[in-house]
């Protein structure tokens, strides 16, 4: 795991449906969590659903191919700053992605910070606040942070619509009552 993995172009119709197959999984996992209080759980999955999302326009709009590496504050920076610009100096310039990736770089700064203070008291001045009590916090960390991954993929669904290419998160992945309902012979058992 030590090497720089390179994420993949949906090269074949099999693929893009893997993928999206896995999304669909990982996003129903996520609202299980949030139901059940796994809250940390759910803010660790959506980090990769959105870190994923991220590398996707990103490259789209640098034609540099994201790593396994780079995380989702990384991604915003690189998208609306354009670090390596002598090799890639493409920023996003469309203003409703600009906006987007803005909300979620700084929700990764309250995520961060959040996340790392979880289980630590800084002070003898803080509350006596039990674990539990602490963790109930991250419910609103984990729902910000569907919302805007429910942006971003609106936008890239529309702006992949209008070239005529078909987003890696069809059929709604992150959108449960937006999906079609598929039989058990098409392999979409959570669908039926």
């Amino acid at each position: 795991m030590g090497e720089k993995q390179i994420r993949q172009v949906a090269s074949d119709p099999a693929f893009g449906d893997r993928r999206a197959r896995r999304y669909t999984a990982a996003f129903d996992w996520v609202m299980e969590s949030i139901e059940s209080g796994h809250y940390l759980e759910a803010v660790a999955v959506l980090d990769s659903l959105l870190s994923d999302r991220l590398a996707s326009r990103s490259w789209h709009i640098r034609k540099v191919p994201p790593t396994s590496r780079d995380t989702v504050k990384g991604l915003c920076v690189k998208s609306l700053n354009g670090l390596d610009k002598t090799d890639s100096p493409a920023v996003e310039t469309d203003e409703s992605f600009v906006a987007v990736i803005k909300s979620i770089a700084s929700w990764a700064d309250a995520r961060n910070e959040a996340i790392h203070a979880t289980a630590k008291i800084f002070s003898i001045e803080d509350p006596a606040v039990g674990f539990h009590s602490v963790l109930k916090i991250h419910r609103s960390t984990a729902l910000d942070e569907v919302r805007l991954l429910q942006e971003l993929d609106e936008l890239d669904t529309a702006s992949r619509e209008l070239v005529g290419r078909m987003s890696g998160t069809y059929p709604n992945a992150f959108f449960p009552d937006r999906r079609p309902r598929f039989s058990r012979k098409e392999g979409w058992l959570q669908f039926d």
